[in-house]
Parts: structure tokens; C-alpha cells; sequence
């Protein structure tokens, strides 16, 4: 159990674990601890935000939490999200056309409007979230988010038929995962946000589970850059979730 904590640690942050390289088929029981990480990071930011209150203005917190978000995962995610935005208009509806831009090691256009809009939109929403509700939502966003890419993940298939990494995750991940996972993210979301914590967590569902359903419509799976994209989309929305529940 402590040896795929800690696979999923090193393979969601940058924070150096020294793992070794991980069976293939071993690669989808890391996933039952995403939740997990998630909260290691959300933990970090509360923190964070506790320390800095009454040292630096509100906004700049916001900024600085939106980019460690950033930077600790080595802007896995955020790539994803500018890959999947570049493939899908790029694409204009031919699947191949879309997987092979997405595979495209450059940034589009739509990539980076992708991406500017997603971190507007976390900063707005992260600002608007009551005093009293920030430690729930910055320990919430990126556990819920991190359970959401297991969601997508699971009983889909890969869009890629080779060479594909998600698919390592989606054709071994099995319902114990998902159903350790999900304990997790319920747990946490309960203890944390209570009913608000809750409210993003059936959010964060709601929402993964129609992206599962258009990606697997529209390029006929999920790729990595697809599940990328659903966890910052999902972070976003918690942090919506939480400014608006009042």
C-alpha cells in the first residue's frame, strides 16, 4: 500500500520519491490513492493560506496557490487541457486528425486560450469563496480533482491502441480501485466541506461522468491529455462550488 502511495505521489507531483519504474499492470492500483495525494496537496495550501493571511493581500495568495498548483505538477495537467482544447477544434470532428494534433508536442492557439481561461476563471472563483469556506475548498480542489481523473478513467477505453500511458491506468483498473478511491474522496468531502464538500464532490461526478462520455463519443476513449483536462476542469469547478455556496 505504501509503495503505490508513493508511485502515485512521484506520478502525479514532481516531488521526487525515488520509485522505481512500475509494472505496467501494476500501474492502475496507484489510482486507489489519488484521492490521497490530493489531499497531501490541498493540505499544503491550506496551510499556506493560513500562514499568509494578514501578510499578503488575498489576491496575491490566490496567485500563489493557482501556480503552485501549477508547478507541483510539473504542468502535467495543464498540458493535457491544452492538448485535448488543440485536438478536439483542431480536429473539427475527425478522430484521427484530433489524436494526431493532440500528440503534437507544440501549443496552439486554442491550447493556450485553453489554458488562460481555465487559471481566470480557478483565480475568480478562489477569490469569491467565503473566509469561513477557503480551508475546505483548498483541501477539497485537488482531492476531488485527482478522484475525478480515476472516474474518467475507469470503463472507458484507450483512444490510443499503442504507445498509449492512460491505457496502462484504464485496462488493469478494476471496481476496487475505483471503489477505494471514491471511499476516500467521499470521506474527505464529507469531513472537510461537509454538505458543501459534498456538493462539489456530486459535481465533480456529474460533470467527469459527461466528459467520459464525450470523449469516448468524439475520439473514441480517453488518451492522457483527456484525463489531464477532466482533473483541472474538475479543480476548477470545486473552487465554483465553493464560491457560490453561501
Amino acid at each position: 500500500m505504501l509503495s503505490d502511495f508513493l508511485s502515485a505521489l512521484g506520478f502525479l507531483t514532481v516531488i521526487p520519491v525515488g520509485q522505481e519504474k512500475i509494472p505496467v499492470e501494476k500501474m492502475a492500483g496507484m489510482m486507489s490513492f489519488f484521492p490521497l495525494v490530493g489531499l497531501l496537496l490541498g493540505s499544503i495550501l491550506a496551510l499556506f493560506d493560513y500562514l499568509a493571511k494578514g501578510l499578503l493581500p488575498r489576491q496575491v495568495t490566490d496567485a500563489l496557490i493557482i501556480a503552485f498548483l501549477a508547478f507541483i505538477t510539473g504542468g502535467l495537467h495543464l498540458d493535457g487541457l491544452a492538448d485535448t482544447a488543440d485536438g478536439l477544434i483542431g480536429g473539427k470532428g475527425d478522430r484521427e486528425k484530433a489524436l494526431a494534433i493532440m500528440k503534437d508536442s507544440r501549443t496552439g492557439a486554442m491550447g493556450v486560450v485553453a489554458i488562460c481561461l481555465l487559471l481566470l476563471v480557478k483565480f475568480m472563483a478562489l477569490d469569491s469563496i467565503p473566509s469561513g469556506l477557503r480551508p475546505g475548498a483548498l483541501l477539497l480542489a485537488p482531492t476531488l480533482s485527482r478522484w475525478g481523473q480515476v472516474l474518467v478513467s475507469y470503463g472507458s477505453r484507450p483512444a490510443r491502441s499503442e504507445n498509449s500511458l492512460a491505457g496502462s491506468f484504464i485496462v488493469y483498473l478494476k471496481p476496487a480501485h475505483l471503489i477505494a478511491a471514491s471511499v476516500m474522496a467521499v470521506a474527505f468531502a464529507a469531513l472537510f466541506g461537509g454538505m458543501t464538500g459534498l456538493a462539489a464532490l456530486a459535481a465533480v461526478a456529474m460533470v467527469c461522468l459527461l466528459l467520459k462520455i464525450f470523449f469516448n463519443r468524439s475520439i473514441g476513449g480517453e488518451t492522457g491529455d483527456t484525463i489531464g483536462a477532466s482533473s483541472e476542469i474538475a479543480e476548477a469547478l470545486v473552487f465554483i462550488v465553493f464560491s457560490v455556496m453561501v
